[in-house]
Protein backbone atom coordinates (compact mmCIF):
# COMPACT_ATOMS: atom_id res chain seq x y z
CA UNK A 1 0.00 0.00 0.00
CA UNK A 2 0.98 3.58 -0.30
CA UNK A 3 1.04 4.29 3.50
CA UNK A 4 3.36 1.11 3.69
CA UNK A 5 6.10 2.43 1.02
CA UNK A 6 5.99 6.33 2.64
CA UNK A 7 6.31 4.64 6.07
CA UNK A 8 9.30 2.19 4.58
CA UNK A 9 11.22 5.30 2.65
CA UNK A 10 11.07 7.26 5.66
CA UNK A 11 12.59 4.69 7.81
CA UNK A 12 15.03 3.96 5.37
CA UNK A 13 16.03 7.97 5.46
CA UNK A 14 16.42 7.57 9.66
CA UNK A 15 19.22 4.68 9.08
CA UNK A 16 20.88 6.43 6.14
CA UNK A 17 24.71 7.38 7.21
CA UNK A 18 24.59 10.62 7.43
CA UNK A 19 28.92 10.82 8.32
CA UNK A 20 29.71 14.03 6.67
CA UNK A 21 33.18 13.29 5.10
CA UNK A 22 35.29 17.21 4.78
CA UNK A 23 38.87 16.93 3.67
CA UNK A 24 40.39 17.00 7.21
CA UNK A 25 38.06 13.68 7.90
CA UNK A 26 38.94 12.39 4.95
CA UNK A 27 42.82 12.97 4.98
CA UNK A 28 42.39 11.31 8.66
CA UNK A 29 40.38 8.13 7.45
CA UNK A 30 43.12 7.83 4.69
CA UNK A 31 46.21 8.26 7.30
CA UNK A 32 44.61 5.81 9.38
CA UNK A 33 43.77 3.38 6.71
CA UNK A 34 47.35 3.88 5.09
CA UNK A 35 49.09 3.19 8.52
CA UNK A 36 47.91 -0.55 8.46
CA UNK A 37 49.44 -1.36 5.39
CA UNK A 38 52.98 -0.70 6.98
CA UNK A 39 54.53 -4.10 7.59
CA UNK A 40 53.95 -5.44 11.01
CA UNK A 41 57.19 -6.51 11.52
CA UNK A 42 58.20 -2.34 11.94
CA UNK A 43 57.24 -0.15 14.59
CA UNK A 44 53.92 1.43 14.17
CA UNK A 45 52.94 5.02 13.93
CA UNK A 46 50.70 5.32 16.46
CA UNK A 47 48.23 8.09 16.70
CA UNK A 48 46.76 11.20 18.66
CA UNK A 49 43.42 12.50 17.51
CA UNK A 50 42.38 15.58 19.55
CA UNK A 51 39.78 17.65 19.59
CA UNK A 52 37.13 19.74 21.70
CA UNK A 53 33.75 18.48 22.66
CA UNK A 54 30.88 17.27 20.01
CA UNK A 55 33.74 18.10 17.55
CA UNK A 56 33.37 14.80 15.54
CA UNK A 57 35.89 12.52 16.97
CA UNK A 58 33.55 9.57 18.05
CA UNK A 59 31.71 9.53 14.75
CA UNK A 60 35.42 9.42 13.06
CA UNK A 61 35.65 6.34 14.46
CA UNK A 62 32.78 4.90 14.24
CA UNK A 63 33.39 5.39 10.39
CA UNK A 64 36.46 4.12 10.63
CA UNK A 65 34.74 1.28 12.17
CA UNK A 66 32.43 0.37 9.50
CA UNK A 67 35.23 0.98 6.54
CA UNK A 68 37.69 -1.40 8.38
CA UNK A 69 34.00 -3.89 8.85
CA UNK A 70 33.45 -2.79 12.12
CA UNK A 71 33.62 -5.20 15.19
CA UNK A 72 32.88 -8.07 13.15
CA UNK A 73 35.22 -11.13 13.57
CA UNK A 74 36.35 -12.64 10.05
CA UNK A 75 36.78 -16.77 10.54
CA UNK A 76 39.86 -17.53 8.58
CA UNK A 77 40.74 -21.38 9.10
CA UNK A 78 40.39 -21.50 12.83
CA UNK A 79 40.72 -18.18 13.97
CA UNK A 80 38.41 -15.36 14.24
CA UNK A 81 39.99 -12.14 13.25
CA UNK A 82 39.25 -9.15 14.64
CA UNK A 83 41.24 -6.21 12.53
CA UNK A 84 39.92 -3.20 15.04
CA UNK A 85 39.38 -2.93 18.27
CA UNK A 86 37.73 0.00 19.84
CA UNK A 87 38.05 0.56 23.38
CA UNK A 88 36.29 2.45 25.53
CA UNK A 89 39.14 3.98 28.05
CA UNK A 90 37.58 3.24 31.73
CA UNK A 91 37.15 6.07 34.41
CA UNK A 92 40.68 5.73 36.48
CA UNK A 93 42.28 3.53 34.07
CA UNK A 94 44.76 1.38 35.69
CA UNK A 95 46.57 -1.61 34.33
CA UNK A 96 44.35 -4.21 35.12
CA UNK A 97 40.94 -2.37 34.27
CA UNK A 98 42.66 -1.37 30.72
CA UNK A 99 43.05 -4.88 30.89
CA UNK A 100 39.74 -6.04 31.59
CA UNK A 101 38.44 -3.50 28.61
CA UNK A 102 40.36 -5.22 25.93
CA UNK A 103 40.03 -8.28 27.17
CA UNK A 104 36.10 -7.90 26.72
CA UNK A 105 36.93 -6.14 24.07
CA UNK A 106 38.50 -9.86 22.50
CA UNK A 107 35.63 -11.76 24.25
CA UNK A 108 38.15 -13.37 26.86
CA UNK A 109 36.37 -14.98 29.31
CA UNK A 110 37.32 -12.47 32.10
CA UNK A 111 35.29 -11.76 34.75
CA UNK A 112 36.27 -9.35 37.14
CA UNK A 113 39.23 -6.55 37.29
CA UNK A 114 40.76 -9.26 40.07
CA UNK A 115 41.27 -11.87 37.41
CA UNK A 116 42.74 -9.42 34.87
CA UNK A 117 45.70 -8.46 36.96
CA UNK A 118 47.72 -10.70 35.17
CA UNK A 119 46.73 -11.51 32.11
CA UNK A 120 49.12 -8.88 30.17
CA UNK A 121 50.77 -11.67 28.22
CA UNK A 122 47.49 -13.58 27.07
CA UNK A 123 46.39 -10.63 26.01
CA UNK A 124 48.93 -9.85 23.74
CA UNK A 125 48.71 -13.67 22.30
CA UNK A 126 45.32 -13.23 21.59
CA UNK A 127 45.44 -9.42 19.78
CA UNK A 128 48.73 -11.31 17.47
CA UNK A 129 46.39 -14.36 17.28
CA UNK A 130 43.46 -12.60 16.43
CA UNK A 131 45.28 -10.35 13.60
CA UNK A 132 44.58 -7.07 15.54
CA UNK A 133 46.12 -4.62 13.29
CA UNK A 134 44.84 -1.25 15.11
CA UNK A 135 43.62 -0.08 18.45
CA UNK A 136 41.49 3.08 19.26
CA UNK A 137 41.44 3.97 22.89
CA UNK A 138 39.15 6.63 23.17
CA UNK A 139 38.21 8.72 26.09
CA UNK A 140 42.06 9.00 26.45
CA UNK A 141 42.19 12.53 28.73
CA UNK A 142 40.67 9.90 31.62
CA UNK A 143 44.91 8.83 31.69
CA UNK A 144 45.29 12.89 32.49
CA UNK A 145 44.48 12.51 36.41
CA UNK A 146 46.28 9.23 37.07
CA UNK A 147 49.42 9.97 39.29
CA UNK A 148 52.53 9.46 37.13
CA UNK A 149 53.87 5.93 38.43
CA UNK A 150 50.50 4.57 37.81
CA UNK A 151 50.54 6.25 34.07
CA UNK A 152 53.94 4.59 33.32
CA UNK A 153 52.58 1.34 34.12
CA UNK A 154 50.09 1.74 31.46
CA UNK A 155 51.66 3.37 29.09
CA UNK A 156 54.47 0.98 29.26
CA UNK A 157 51.35 -2.03 28.51
CA UNK A 158 50.38 0.43 25.41
CA UNK A 159 53.81 0.30 24.27
CA UNK A 160 53.80 -3.24 24.37
CA UNK A 161 51.08 -3.47 22.52
CA UNK A 162 52.97 -1.17 19.92
CA UNK A 163 56.24 -3.54 19.88
CA UNK A 164 53.67 -6.65 18.38
CA UNK A 165 53.08 -4.36 15.07
CA UNK A 166 49.59 -2.69 16.03
CA UNK A 167 48.93 0.35 15.18
CA UNK A 168 47.72 2.54 18.50
CA UNK A 169 44.97 5.46 17.89
CA UNK A 170 44.69 8.14 21.02
CA UNK A 171 40.93 9.78 20.73
CA UNK A 172 40.07 12.57 23.72
CA UNK A 173 40.08 16.56 23.99
CA UNK A 174 42.68 18.83 24.71
CA UNK A 175 43.17 17.61 28.63
CA UNK A 176 44.32 14.56 27.43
Amino acid sequence: SLLEKDLSAKLEGVFQDKFVVHALVKDTLSTLKESLQRPRVERPVCWLIIGPVNSGKSALVHRLQRDLGGDAERKVGAINELPLLVIEVPSRPTEPRLNLAIARALRMPVASEHESRRISDTILRNLIQRKVRMIVFVEMDHFEPLPEDEQTVVFDFIKNITNEGIVVVGVGTEDC
